[in-house]
């Protein structure tokens, strides 16, 4: 399906490497606001659950650090969760 869409095969070449990683993204075709078809990437809830998870279990067995220091752990943890799932058309997700 994809490969009708897109004609450019270094774009397929790099989704098939995404997809090989494991990165968990749903593809979606969307309109951009300009009108345009632009393939979009949501994050698989199955994904999203377990990084939540695995964020809330960190905060759990942090709780007796310092809140300085757990802040600014909680931040790099923060910047890499947006780093990773801030894709086009995932913003839903990350807010």
């Amino acid at each position: 399906m994809l490969e009708e869409k897109v004609r450019d095969k270094r774009i397929i070449t790099l989704i098939e490497k995404w997809l090989k990683a494991g990165i968990i993204f749903t593809f979606r075709w969307e309109k951009s606001r300009k009108g345009k078809d632009i393939i979009t990437h949501k994050t698989s809830k199955k994904g999203f659950k377990r990084t939540i998870q695995k964020f809330k279990e960190w905060i759990r067995k942090n709780r007796h650090c310092r809140l300085m220091k757990m802040f600014k752990e909680l931040n790099t943890k923060l910047r890499g969760y947006y780093n990773y799932y801030g894709t086009i058309g995932n913003s839903k997700k990350i807010t």
